[in-house]
């Protein structure tokens, strides 16, 4: 990974973590639960960004670098990789469906008592 690229990154993953953080404040101060769910949305689609740029990279170097070689054996290994993430981004959002693939959350009546 490109040195440029990999501190986009990792800013990202700090602006992440900063806003996971906020989101605990806000549980823990009893905030509006719509709006807690609106937060995790956000913070969702940000990872699901983060791993298409990182997807979008891979694809630019390892699997470029893999399809171009003589090694047989490697080229295999990069597609079944590249498959895997699509058999796994089935199931969940992610950067190969979408943010709004899968709700975040079951809906339906809560155990737990009521929401604000």
């Amino acid at each position: 990974m490109k040195k440029s690229f990999k501190k986009q990154i990792l800013n990202r993953m700090c602006y992440l973590s900063g806003h996971l953080e906020g989101i605990k404040k806000m549980l823990k101060n009893d905030k509006y639960c719509i709006d807690i769910i609106k937060q995790n949305e956000a913070v969702i689609a940000a990872v699901a960004k983060v791993n298409e740029m990182i997807l979008e990279n891979h694809l630019n170097t390892c699997v470029t670098q893999a399809i171009k070689g003589r090694d047989k054996k490697e080229r295999k290994k990069k597609i079944k990789e590249l498959l895997e993430i699509f058999k796994n981004s089935k199931s969940k959002p992610g950067p190969l469906r979408g943010r709004n693939s899968s709700p975040p959350f079951r809906v339906g009546p809560s155990t737990k008592g009521q929401g604000k």
